[in-house]
């Protein structure tokens, strides 16, 4: 969704660019979460 919202405003500004950028940033969030993956058995908000 954010990236629904924030494309717009992006391409007017960097148009070539914003769709690689995009990509490079889920590409980083992915790599960060699988690389610092929660320990087995640790439950978030329970």
């Amino acid at each position: 969704m954010i990236a629904d919202t924030m494309i717009p405003e992006a391409f007017e500004t960097a148009h070539e660019y914003a769709g690689f950028i995009t990509v490079a940033g889920f590409l980083c969030a992915s790599a960060l979460s699988k690389l610092y993956q929660a320990p087995e058995g640790l439950t978030l908000g329970a």
